[in-house]
Protein backbone atom coordinates (compact mmCIF):
# COMPACT_ATOMS: atom_id res chain seq x y z
CA UNK A 1 0.00 0.00 0.00
CA UNK A 2 1.12 3.88 -0.34
CA UNK A 3 1.24 4.02 3.72
CA UNK A 4 3.38 0.53 3.70
CA UNK A 5 5.60 2.66 1.24
CA UNK A 6 5.91 5.51 2.18
CA UNK A 7 6.73 4.75 5.73
CA UNK A 8 9.27 1.98 4.34
CA UNK A 9 11.21 4.95 2.62
CA UNK A 10 11.34 7.54 5.71
CA UNK A 11 12.77 4.28 7.96
CA UNK A 12 15.26 3.85 4.82
CA UNK A 13 16.31 7.66 5.18
CA UNK A 14 16.76 7.65 9.26
CA UNK A 15 18.84 4.63 8.68
CA UNK A 16 21.48 6.14 5.93
CA UNK A 17 21.45 9.29 8.24
CA UNK A 18 22.29 7.31 11.22
CA UNK A 19 25.12 5.43 9.20
CA UNK A 20 26.70 8.58 7.36
CA UNK A 21 30.04 10.08 8.62
CA UNK A 22 30.58 12.72 6.54
CA UNK A 23 29.93 16.25 6.70
CA UNK A 24 26.31 16.84 8.94
CA UNK A 25 24.33 19.49 9.25
CA UNK A 26 21.79 19.06 11.37
CA UNK A 27 19.17 21.33 12.43
CA UNK A 28 18.06 22.08 15.81
CA UNK A 29 14.48 21.30 16.86
CA UNK A 30 12.10 24.13 17.09
CA UNK A 31 9.66 24.33 19.36
CA UNK A 32 6.61 26.96 19.62
CA UNK A 33 3.89 27.24 22.09
CA UNK A 34 1.16 29.71 20.92
CA UNK A 35 -1.04 28.86 23.54
CA UNK A 36 0.93 30.20 26.70
CA UNK A 37 -1.27 32.10 29.28
CA UNK A 38 0.70 34.34 30.86
CA UNK A 39 1.20 36.83 27.62
CA UNK A 40 0.64 40.65 28.38
CA UNK A 41 -1.84 42.15 27.07
CA UNK A 42 -1.61 42.68 22.66
CA UNK A 43 -0.18 46.11 21.67
CA UNK A 44 -1.39 47.96 18.73
CA UNK A 45 1.41 48.70 16.53
CA UNK A 46 1.30 51.59 13.75
CA UNK A 47 3.35 53.09 11.59
CA UNK A 48 4.68 54.55 7.98
CA UNK A 49 7.64 52.81 5.40
CA UNK A 50 9.36 54.82 3.40
CA UNK A 51 12.26 54.51 1.18
CA UNK A 52 15.83 55.85 3.07
CA UNK A 53 16.99 57.68 0.11
CA UNK A 54 14.11 59.55 -1.50
CA UNK A 55 11.60 59.19 1.25
CA UNK A 56 8.86 58.03 -0.87
CA UNK A 57 6.41 55.76 1.14
CA UNK A 58 6.15 52.01 0.38
CA UNK A 59 3.04 50.25 -1.04
CA UNK A 60 2.83 46.25 -0.05
CA UNK A 61 5.81 46.26 2.17
CA UNK A 62 5.28 42.61 4.23
CA UNK A 63 5.23 43.38 7.87
CA UNK A 64 5.56 40.33 9.94
CA UNK A 65 6.27 39.07 13.20
CA UNK A 66 9.77 37.25 13.05
CA UNK A 67 9.16 33.51 14.54
CA UNK A 68 5.87 33.78 14.06
CA UNK A 69 2.94 33.67 11.02
CA UNK A 70 1.61 36.67 11.99
CA UNK A 71 1.90 40.03 9.65
CA UNK A 72 0.24 42.46 6.90
CA UNK A 73 1.57 44.43 4.42
CA UNK A 74 1.49 48.10 3.85
CA UNK A 75 -1.34 50.34 2.02
CA UNK A 76 -1.03 52.93 -0.49
CA UNK A 77 -0.18 55.29 2.28
CA UNK A 78 2.84 52.95 3.16
CA UNK A 79 0.84 52.71 6.59
CA UNK A 80 0.79 49.80 8.58
CA UNK A 81 -1.07 48.29 11.91
CA UNK A 82 -0.46 44.94 13.79
CA UNK A 83 -1.68 43.65 17.48
CA UNK A 84 1.35 42.60 18.70
CA UNK A 85 3.47 41.45 22.18
CA UNK A 86 5.94 43.72 23.56
CA UNK A 87 9.36 42.59 22.97
CA UNK A 88 8.10 40.95 19.85
CA UNK A 89 10.51 41.22 16.83
CA UNK A 90 9.03 43.33 13.31
CA UNK A 91 10.79 42.08 10.29
CA UNK A 92 10.19 44.69 7.56
CA UNK A 93 10.98 43.25 3.87
CA UNK A 94 10.45 44.34 0.07
CA UNK A 95 11.42 43.26 -2.89
CA UNK A 96 14.52 45.37 -4.04
CA UNK A 97 15.50 46.35 -0.21
CA UNK A 98 17.21 45.06 2.52
CA UNK A 99 15.18 43.15 5.11
CA UNK A 100 15.09 45.53 8.38
CA UNK A 101 14.33 44.26 12.49
CA UNK A 102 12.83 46.25 14.83
CA UNK A 103 12.27 45.34 18.06
CA UNK A 104 8.96 46.33 20.16
CA UNK A 105 10.07 47.78 23.46
CA UNK A 106 6.99 50.13 23.90
CA UNK A 107 7.59 52.68 20.65
CA UNK A 108 3.88 51.91 19.47
CA UNK A 109 4.40 54.24 16.82
CA UNK A 110 7.28 53.77 14.19
CA UNK A 111 8.93 54.96 11.18
CA UNK A 112 10.62 52.83 9.03
CA UNK A 113 13.28 53.53 6.08
CA UNK A 114 14.18 51.32 3.97
CA UNK A 115 17.78 50.82 2.38
CA UNK A 116 17.89 49.47 -1.46
CA UNK A 117 19.89 45.92 -1.89
CA UNK A 118 22.63 46.80 -3.91
CA UNK A 119 22.21 42.83 -5.31
CA UNK A 120 18.50 43.18 -6.37
CA UNK A 121 18.64 43.96 -10.08
CA UNK A 122 21.09 40.89 -10.44
CA UNK A 123 18.48 38.47 -8.85
CA UNK A 124 17.02 35.97 -11.23
CA UNK A 125 13.33 35.13 -10.80
CA UNK A 126 10.93 32.97 -12.90
CA UNK A 127 8.15 34.34 -15.50
CA UNK A 128 7.02 30.96 -16.53
CA UNK A 129 8.72 29.34 -19.09
CA UNK A 130 11.85 30.92 -18.03
CA UNK A 131 13.85 33.42 -16.14
CA UNK A 132 14.75 37.01 -16.22
CA UNK A 133 17.01 39.18 -14.22
CA UNK A 134 14.80 41.34 -12.36
CA UNK A 135 16.83 44.96 -14.14
CA UNK A 136 14.98 43.60 -17.72
CA UNK A 137 11.46 42.62 -15.17
CA UNK A 138 8.89 44.51 -16.72
CA UNK A 139 5.34 42.66 -15.08
CA UNK A 140 4.72 42.43 -11.73
CA UNK A 141 6.09 39.61 -10.28
CA UNK A 142 6.60 38.83 -5.96
CA UNK A 143 9.37 36.46 -4.76
CA UNK A 144 9.68 34.57 -1.50
CA UNK A 145 12.83 32.46 -0.98
CA UNK A 146 12.73 28.80 0.87
CA UNK A 147 15.61 30.36 3.54
CA UNK A 148 12.63 32.56 4.46
CA UNK A 149 10.56 29.74 5.84
CA UNK A 150 12.93 28.14 7.59
CA UNK A 151 13.01 29.47 10.61
CA UNK A 152 9.22 29.13 10.98
CA UNK A 153 7.24 26.10 12.17
CA UNK A 154 5.08 25.84 8.93
CA UNK A 155 3.58 22.99 8.30
CA UNK A 156 1.84 24.11 5.06
CA UNK A 157 2.84 26.04 2.28
CA UNK A 158 0.13 27.50 1.46
CA UNK A 159 -0.59 28.73 5.35
CA UNK A 160 3.17 29.95 5.41
CA UNK A 161 2.44 32.64 2.36
CA UNK A 162 0.54 34.25 4.75
CA UNK A 163 1.24 38.06 5.01
CA UNK A 164 4.58 37.74 3.18
CA UNK A 165 3.31 38.48 -0.34
CA UNK A 166 2.12 41.77 -1.13
CA UNK A 167 -1.50 41.59 -2.59
CA UNK A 168 -1.82 37.70 -2.07
CA UNK A 169 -4.87 36.98 0.51
CA UNK A 170 -4.35 33.57 2.24
CA UNK A 171 -7.38 32.63 4.62
CA UNK A 172 -8.21 29.44 6.26
CA UNK A 173 -11.37 27.64 5.59
CA UNK A 174 -11.74 26.23 9.06
CA UNK A 175 -9.92 25.68 12.44
CA UNK A 176 -9.66 21.67 11.74
CA UNK A 177 -5.87 20.10 11.71
CA UNK A 178 -6.29 19.81 8.06
CA UNK A 179 -7.51 22.70 6.88
CA UNK A 180 -6.78 24.00 3.84
CA UNK A 181 -6.72 27.78 2.78
CA UNK A 182 -8.37 29.83 -0.03
CA UNK A 183 -5.63 32.02 -1.64
CA UNK A 184 -6.14 34.77 -3.61
CA UNK A 185 -4.09 37.43 -5.98
CA UNK A 186 -5.33 40.45 -6.03
CA UNK A 187 -8.95 40.00 -4.82
CA UNK A 188 -11.96 37.78 -7.02
CA UNK A 189 -11.87 38.21 -10.99
CA UNK A 190 -15.43 36.32 -11.05
CA UNK A 191 -18.79 35.61 -9.04
CA UNK A 192 -19.60 32.75 -11.29
CA UNK A 193 -16.21 30.73 -11.82
CA UNK A 194 -13.33 29.68 -10.14
CA UNK A 195 -10.88 32.10 -8.04
CA UNK A 196 -7.75 29.76 -7.25
CA UNK A 197 -4.71 31.00 -8.45
CA UNK A 198 -2.45 28.61 -11.37
CA UNK A 199 -0.09 26.38 -9.05
CA UNK A 200 3.03 25.43 -10.93
CA UNK A 201 5.85 23.49 -9.30
CA UNK A 202 8.97 22.78 -11.00
CA UNK A 203 6.90 23.40 -14.38
CA UNK A 204 4.43 21.14 -13.38
CA UNK A 205 1.01 22.79 -13.83
CA UNK A 206 -2.57 22.60 -11.57
CA UNK A 207 -0.07 21.26 -8.51
CA UNK A 208 -1.75 20.92 -4.90
CA UNK A 209 0.31 23.85 -2.80
CA UNK A 210 -1.27 22.08 0.49
CA UNK A 211 0.74 19.00 0.02
CA UNK A 212 4.04 20.33 -0.55
CA UNK A 213 6.60 20.19 2.38
CA UNK A 214 7.82 23.62 2.84
CA UNK A 215 11.79 22.43 3.71
CA UNK A 216 11.53 21.45 0.07
CA UNK A 217 10.96 24.42 -0.85
CA UNK A 218 14.15 26.96 -2.70
CA UNK A 219 11.33 29.83 -4.37
CA UNK A 220 8.35 30.93 -4.58
CA UNK A 221 7.28 33.43 -7.39
CA UNK A 222 4.02 35.29 -7.80
CA UNK A 223 2.92 36.27 -11.35
CA UNK A 224 0.30 39.06 -10.74
CA UNK A 225 -0.41 40.97 -13.52
CA UNK A 226 -1.49 40.30 -16.84
CA UNK A 227 2.14 41.08 -18.44
CA UNK A 228 3.18 38.63 -16.20
CA UNK A 229 -0.10 36.19 -16.97
CA UNK A 230 -0.19 36.61 -20.64
CA UNK A 231 2.11 33.40 -20.89
CA UNK A 232 -0.63 31.26 -19.69
CA UNK A 233 -3.43 32.43 -21.32
CA UNK A 234 -6.89 32.29 -19.42
CA UNK A 235 -5.77 29.85 -17.26
CA UNK A 236 -3.13 32.55 -15.75
CA UNK A 237 -6.68 35.06 -15.02
CA UNK A 238 -6.71 34.78 -11.45
CA UNK A 239 -2.73 34.96 -10.86
CA UNK A 240 0.00 32.19 -10.94
CA UNK A 241 1.89 30.88 -8.09
CA UNK A 242 5.19 29.51 -9.51
CA UNK A 243 6.92 27.00 -6.88
CA UNK A 244 10.95 25.69 -7.23
CA UNK A 245 12.13 22.73 -5.18
CA UNK A 246 15.46 22.21 -3.81
CA UNK A 247 17.90 20.44 -6.42
CA UNK A 248 21.09 19.50 -3.73
CA UNK A 249 23.39 22.21 -5.73
CA UNK A 250 23.98 24.30 -2.67
CA UNK A 251 26.64 21.63 -1.11
CA UNK A 252 28.50 18.39 -1.66
CA UNK A 253 27.00 16.21 1.19
CA UNK A 254 24.60 16.91 3.30
CA UNK A 255 22.25 15.26 5.89
CA UNK A 256 19.64 17.53 7.62
CA UNK A 257 17.15 16.83 9.91
CA UNK A 258 14.32 19.64 11.13
CA UNK A 259 11.57 19.28 13.78
CA UNK A 260 9.12 21.01 15.64
CA UNK A 261 6.21 20.47 18.44
CA UNK A 262 3.80 23.26 18.87
CA UNK A 263 0.42 23.46 21.24
CA UNK A 264 -2.83 24.41 20.05
CA UNK A 265 -6.24 25.87 21.28
CA UNK A 266 -8.88 27.81 20.74
CA UNK A 267 -8.01 31.20 21.68
CA UNK A 268 -11.88 32.67 23.44
CA UNK A 269 -14.30 31.07 24.06
CA UNK A 270 -17.78 32.44 23.96
CA UNK A 271 -19.67 33.43 27.70
CA UNK A 272 -22.76 31.27 28.20
CA UNK A 273 -24.92 30.73 31.38
CA UNK A 274 -24.30 28.22 34.35
CA UNK A 275 -26.91 25.51 34.64
CA UNK A 276 -28.27 27.35 37.55
CA UNK A 277 -28.71 30.75 36.11
CA UNK A 278 -29.68 28.74 32.58
CA UNK A 279 -32.72 27.06 35.01
CA UNK A 280 -33.56 30.36 36.41
CA UNK A 281 -34.33 32.55 33.45
CA UNK A 282 -36.21 29.95 31.76
CA UNK A 283 -38.15 29.70 34.67
CA UNK A 284 -38.49 33.25 34.36
CA UNK A 285 -39.52 33.01 30.90
CA UNK A 286 -41.94 30.16 31.52
CA UNK A 287 -43.73 32.38 33.95
CA UNK A 288 -43.50 35.81 31.87
CA UNK A 289 -45.98 33.62 29.09
CA UNK A 290 -48.08 32.14 31.11
CA UNK A 291 -46.93 28.61 31.52
CA UNK A 292 -45.64 25.99 34.52
CA UNK A 293 -42.06 26.57 35.40
CA UNK A 294 -40.29 23.98 34.66
CA UNK A 295 -37.57 23.09 37.34
CA UNK A 296 -38.80 24.15 41.01
CA UNK A 297 -36.42 25.93 43.59
CA UNK A 298 -34.97 22.85 45.49
CA UNK A 299 -33.90 21.81 41.43
CA UNK A 300 -32.48 25.62 41.03
CA UNK A 301 -30.75 25.53 43.94
CA UNK A 302 -29.17 21.88 43.45
CA UNK A 303 -27.99 22.58 40.10
CA UNK A 304 -24.77 24.09 40.49
CA UNK A 305 -22.80 25.57 37.35
CA UNK A 306 -23.91 21.97 35.29
CA UNK A 307 -22.07 21.15 32.32
CA UNK A 308 -19.83 23.57 30.47
CA UNK A 309 -20.40 22.06 26.67
CA UNK A 310 -17.39 23.91 24.93
CA UNK A 311 -15.28 22.28 28.19
CA UNK A 312 -16.63 18.78 26.94
CA UNK A 313 -15.88 19.24 23.23
CA UNK A 314 -12.56 21.38 23.15
CA UNK A 315 -9.06 20.14 23.71
CA UNK A 316 -5.53 21.53 23.30
CA UNK A 317 -4.36 20.19 19.84
CA UNK A 318 -0.87 19.59 19.29
CA UNK A 319 1.26 19.51 15.68
CA UNK A 320 4.48 17.73 15.60
CA UNK A 321 6.42 17.78 11.92
CA UNK A 322 9.80 15.13 11.19
CA UNK A 323 11.62 16.36 8.61
CA UNK A 324 14.88 14.36 6.96
CA UNK A 325 16.68 15.24 3.48
CA UNK A 326 20.05 13.93 1.91
CA UNK A 327 21.84 16.23 -0.92
CA UNK A 328 24.82 16.81 -2.52
CA UNK A 329 26.18 17.19 -5.92
CA UNK A 330 29.19 16.18 -7.97
CA UNK A 331 30.82 17.00 -11.03
CA UNK A 332 27.67 15.14 -13.19
CA UNK A 333 25.09 14.47 -10.57
CA UNK A 334 22.98 16.66 -8.25
CA UNK A 335 20.10 15.32 -5.87
CA UNK A 336 17.92 15.74 -3.47
CA UNK A 337 15.57 13.53 -1.19
CA UNK A 338 13.65 14.56 1.57
CA UNK A 339 11.14 12.52 3.35
CA UNK A 340 8.55 14.17 6.24
CA UNK A 341 6.09 12.80 8.61
CA UNK A 342 3.09 15.46 9.90
CA UNK A 343 0.49 14.58 12.98
CA UNK A 344 -1.79 16.92 13.88
CA UNK A 345 -4.79 16.39 16.80
CA UNK A 346 -7.20 19.20 16.36
CA UNK A 347 -8.94 21.14 19.09
CA UNK A 348 -11.91 19.60 19.01
CA UNK A 349 -12.14 16.08 20.20
CA UNK A 350 -11.65 13.39 17.53
CA UNK A 351 -9.94 15.43 15.11
CA UNK A 352 -6.82 14.04 13.99
CA UNK A 353 -4.74 14.30 10.40
CA UNK A 354 -1.91 12.91 9.20
CA UNK A 355 0.61 13.14 5.85
CA UNK A 356 3.81 11.91 4.79
CA UNK A 357 5.33 12.98 1.81
CA UNK A 358 8.51 12.12 0.26
CA UNK A 359 10.13 14.09 -2.34
CA UNK A 360 13.11 13.19 -5.24
CA UNK A 361 15.30 15.35 -7.34
CA UNK A 362 17.51 14.14 -9.55
CA UNK A 363 20.13 15.92 -12.42
CA UNK A 364 22.52 14.31 -14.44
CA UNK A 365 24.68 16.14 -16.80
CA UNK A 366 25.44 13.44 -19.14
CA UNK A 367 28.10 15.34 -21.77
CA UNK A 368 28.71 19.15 -21.94
CA UNK A 369 25.64 19.66 -23.69
CA UNK A 370 22.96 17.18 -22.44
CA UNK A 371 21.57 17.33 -19.09
CA UNK A 372 18.58 14.68 -17.83
CA UNK A 373 16.74 15.94 -14.84
CA UNK A 374 13.81 13.35 -12.67
CA UNK A 375 11.97 15.05 -9.84
CA UNK A 376 9.57 12.42 -7.86
CA UNK A 377 6.93 13.17 -5.37
CA UNK A 378 4.21 11.23 -3.75
CA UNK A 379 2.20 11.97 -0.30
CA UNK A 380 -0.42 10.03 1.17
CA UNK A 381 -2.84 11.89 3.91
CA UNK A 382 -5.09 11.16 6.45
CA UNK A 383 -8.06 13.00 7.73
CA UNK A 384 -10.32 11.44 11.13
CA UNK A 385 -12.91 13.47 12.41
CA UNK A 386 -16.64 13.13 13.46
CA UNK A 387 -18.81 16.54 13.04
CA UNK A 388 -17.07 19.33 14.27
CA UNK A 389 -19.01 22.18 13.05
CA UNK A 390 -22.18 20.13 14.80
CA UNK A 391 -20.40 19.97 18.08
CA UNK A 392 -19.81 23.62 18.29
CA UNK A 393 -23.57 24.73 17.18
CA UNK A 394 -24.65 21.71 19.82
CA UNK A 395 -22.04 23.06 22.45
CA UNK A 396 -23.14 26.98 22.33
CA UNK A 397 -27.15 26.18 22.47
CA UNK A 398 -27.02 22.57 24.08
CA UNK A 399 -28.79 22.70 28.03
CA UNK A 400 -26.11 23.61 30.71
CA UNK A 401 -28.45 21.74 32.83
CA UNK A 402 -28.05 18.13 30.86
CA UNK A 403 -25.30 15.72 31.76
CA UNK A 404 -22.94 14.33 29.06
CA UNK A 405 -24.35 10.94 29.83
CA UNK A 406 -27.26 9.70 31.74
CA UNK A 407 -27.48 7.19 34.40
CA UNK A 408 -28.10 4.32 32.15
CA UNK A 409 -24.42 5.09 30.41
CA UNK A 410 -26.35 6.20 27.19
CA UNK A 411 -26.03 9.96 26.16
CA UNK A 412 -28.54 12.26 26.89
CA UNK A 413 -31.15 13.38 24.12
CA UNK A 414 -33.06 16.65 23.64
CA UNK A 415 -36.40 17.14 25.13
CA UNK A 416 -37.92 18.02 28.74
CA UNK A 417 -38.19 21.51 28.03
CA UNK A 418 -35.21 22.98 27.99
CA UNK A 419 -32.62 23.34 25.24
CA UNK A 420 -33.50 22.98 21.22
CA UNK A 421 -35.33 19.90 20.25
CA UNK A 422 -33.74 19.38 16.75
CA UNK A 423 -29.95 19.88 18.30
CA UNK A 424 -28.25 16.75 19.92
CA UNK A 425 -25.49 16.30 22.43
CA UNK A 426 -22.85 17.84 21.24
CA UNK A 427 -20.10 15.02 22.89
CA UNK A 428 -21.87 12.50 20.52
CA UNK A 429 -22.03 14.71 17.51
CA UNK A 430 -17.99 14.91 17.96
CA UNK A 431 -17.22 11.76 18.76
CA UNK A 432 -19.76 9.00 16.72
CA UNK A 433 -20.27 10.45 13.50
CA UNK A 434 -17.46 9.16 11.36
CA UNK A 435 -15.95 11.72 8.38
CA UNK A 436 -12.62 9.86 7.13
CA UNK A 437 -10.63 11.55 4.07
CA UNK A 438 -7.72 9.89 2.74
CA UNK A 439 -5.66 11.56 -0.49
CA UNK A 440 -2.61 9.55 -2.34
CA UNK A 441 -1.08 11.50 -4.91
CA UNK A 442 1.87 10.51 -7.49
CA UNK A 443 4.34 12.44 -9.57
CA UNK A 444 6.83 11.42 -12.13
CA UNK A 445 8.52 14.27 -13.96
CA UNK A 446 11.30 13.17 -16.05
CA UNK A 447 13.06 16.08 -18.86
CA UNK A 448 15.98 16.49 -20.70
CA UNK A 449 17.84 19.97 -21.82
CA UNK A 450 20.37 20.13 -25.23
CA UNK A 451 22.62 23.31 -25.43
CA UNK A 452 22.04 23.68 -28.96
CA UNK A 453 24.63 26.62 -29.47
CA UNK A 454 26.10 28.28 -26.51
CA UNK A 455 23.20 31.19 -27.05
CA UNK A 456 20.15 28.14 -27.66
CA UNK A 457 19.00 25.52 -25.77
CA UNK A 458 15.64 23.31 -25.85
CA UNK A 459 14.03 21.27 -23.03
CA UNK A 460 11.53 18.91 -22.80
CA UNK A 461 9.83 17.71 -19.77
CA UNK A 462 7.35 14.62 -19.79
CA UNK A 463 5.32 15.06 -16.06
CA UNK A 464 2.64 12.27 -15.41
CA UNK A 465 0.54 12.86 -12.03
CA UNK A 466 -2.31 10.68 -10.23
CA UNK A 467 -4.54 11.73 -7.31
CA UNK A 468 -6.73 8.83 -5.52
CA UNK A 469 -9.42 10.10 -3.25
CA UNK A 470 -11.50 8.80 -1.42
CA UNK A 471 -13.98 10.13 1.67
CA UNK A 472 -15.98 7.87 4.07
CA UNK A 473 -19.15 9.09 6.37
CA UNK A 474 -20.93 7.27 8.80
CA UNK A 475 -23.65 8.10 11.21
CA UNK A 476 -24.36 5.28 13.70
CA UNK A 477 -27.91 7.10 15.32
CA UNK A 478 -25.96 6.85 18.38
CA UNK A 479 -26.49 10.90 19.21
CA UNK A 480 -29.85 10.91 18.37
CA UNK A 481 -30.65 7.27 20.10
CA UNK A 482 -32.52 6.59 16.08
CA UNK A 483 -33.42 2.98 14.73
CA UNK A 484 -31.51 0.66 13.18
CA UNK A 485 -32.70 1.59 10.03
CA UNK A 486 -32.02 4.96 9.85
CA UNK A 487 -27.91 4.17 10.27
CA UNK A 488 -26.72 5.50 7.33
CA UNK A 489 -23.54 5.93 5.77
CA UNK A 490 -22.11 6.78 2.17
CA UNK A 491 -18.23 6.59 0.19
CA UNK A 492 -17.15 8.57 -2.13
CA UNK A 493 -14.02 7.46 -4.65
CA UNK A 494 -12.39 9.74 -7.31
CA UNK A 495 -9.12 9.29 -9.63
CA UNK A 496 -7.62 12.25 -11.17
CA UNK A 497 -4.76 11.76 -13.83
CA UNK A 498 -2.68 14.47 -15.90
CA UNK A 499 -0.25 14.01 -18.94
CA UNK A 500 1.91 16.68 -19.43
CA UNK A 501 4.15 17.56 -22.22
CA UNK A 502 6.35 21.26 -22.46
CA UNK A 503 8.27 21.40 -25.24
CA UNK A 504 10.34 25.05 -24.58
CA UNK A 505 12.87 26.38 -27.18
CA UNK A 506 15.15 29.34 -25.82
CA UNK A 507 17.18 31.74 -27.55
CA UNK A 508 19.34 34.39 -25.14
CA UNK A 509 22.24 36.45 -26.75
CA UNK A 510 24.18 39.28 -25.14
CA UNK A 511 25.54 42.23 -27.28
CA UNK A 512 27.70 44.87 -25.37
CA UNK A 513 24.99 46.02 -23.20
CA UNK A 514 22.46 44.52 -24.76
CA UNK A 515 20.37 41.48 -24.57
CA UNK A 516 17.80 39.94 -26.38
CA UNK A 517 15.58 36.67 -24.98
CA UNK A 518 13.26 34.72 -27.35
CA UNK A 519 11.32 31.90 -26.02
CA UNK A 520 8.62 29.49 -27.93
CA UNK A 521 6.74 27.13 -26.60
CA UNK A 522 4.66 24.36 -27.35
CA UNK A 523 2.48 22.07 -24.49
CA UNK A 524 -0.19 19.91 -24.74
CA UNK A 525 -2.18 19.02 -20.84
CA UNK A 526 -4.31 15.64 -21.05
CA UNK A 527 -6.46 15.03 -18.33
CA UNK A 528 -8.99 12.80 -16.39
CA UNK A 529 -11.43 12.48 -14.17
CA UNK A 530 -13.52 9.46 -12.67
CA UNK A 531 -15.74 9.57 -9.80
CA UNK A 532 -18.30 7.71 -8.12
CA UNK A 533 -19.89 7.81 -4.78
CA UNK A 534 -23.05 5.70 -2.66
CA UNK A 535 -24.96 5.83 -0.28
CA UNK A 536 -27.59 3.75 1.70
CA UNK A 537 -29.23 3.30 5.09
CA UNK A 538 -30.18 0.54 7.08
CA UNK A 539 -26.42 -0.26 7.62
CA UNK A 540 -25.13 -2.66 9.68
CA UNK A 541 -23.46 -0.57 12.72
CA UNK A 542 -20.28 -2.48 13.06
CA UNK A 543 -19.08 -2.33 9.30
CA UNK A 544 -19.75 1.20 9.06
CA UNK A 545 -19.19 2.95 5.57
CA UNK A 546 -17.34 -0.49 4.43
CA UNK A 547 -21.45 -2.28 4.71
CA UNK A 548 -22.81 -0.23 2.59
CA UNK A 549 -23.84 -3.46 0.45
CA UNK A 550 -25.39 -4.90 3.13
CA UNK A 551 -27.57 -1.81 3.83
CA UNK A 552 -31.72 -3.29 4.09
CA UNK A 553 -32.63 0.48 2.30
CA UNK A 554 -32.42 1.10 -1.24
CA UNK A 555 -29.96 3.70 -1.53
CA UNK A 556 -31.28 7.27 -2.58
CA UNK A 557 -29.75 8.85 -4.55
CA UNK A 558 -28.52 6.12 -6.93
CA UNK A 559 -24.99 5.84 -6.85
CA UNK A 560 -23.49 8.03 -9.24
CA UNK A 561 -20.43 7.36 -11.95
CA UNK A 562 -18.73 10.05 -13.97
CA UNK A 563 -15.97 10.42 -16.05
CA UNK A 564 -14.40 13.16 -17.65
CA UNK A 565 -12.02 14.03 -20.02
CA UNK A 566 -10.11 17.37 -20.86
CA UNK A 567 -7.29 18.10 -23.65
CA UNK A 568 -5.51 21.32 -24.29
CA UNK A 569 -2.37 22.42 -26.64
CA UNK A 570 -0.60 25.83 -25.97
CA UNK A 571 1.88 27.74 -28.33
CA UNK A 572 3.42 30.32 -27.03
CA UNK A 573 5.96 33.21 -28.10
CA UNK A 574 8.25 36.16 -26.49
CA UNK A 575 10.69 38.39 -26.89
CA UNK A 576 12.30 40.69 -24.27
Amino acid sequence: SWLVTLRTLFLAFLILAASATLNVQAAGIKIANPTKTNKLPKILVKGKVSDKSTGETLTGVSVRVKGANIGTVTNASGEFSLNVDENNILVFTYIGYKSTEVKITGNTTLDIQLEKSENSLEEVVLVGYGTVKRTDLTGSIASLQGKELEDQPNFRTDQALQGRVAGVVVQTNSGGPSAGVTIRIRGANSLTYGNDPLIIVDGIQNASIGTINPNDIKSIDVLKDAAALSVYGARGTNGVILITTKSGRESPFTVAYDSFVSSDRVRKRLGILDAKTYATVLNESQVANGYNPIFTQNEVDALGKGTDWQDEIFQTGATQSHNLSISGFSDKISYYVSGNVLDRTGVIINSAYRQYSFRSNLNIKATSKLTFALNTFASYDINHSGDPTGAVNSALSWSPTKPVYESNGKYSQPGGGVGPNGVYNPVAVAKEIVDDRYNKSFTFAPSAEYQITPDLKFKSLAAYKVIDRFSGYFNNQVANAGPASAIAGSTSMSQYTSLQNSNILTYDKKISDHSINITAVYETLQDQYRGSDQSAQGVPINLGYNGLSYATTTPYPQPRNEIVNTATRSLMGRIN
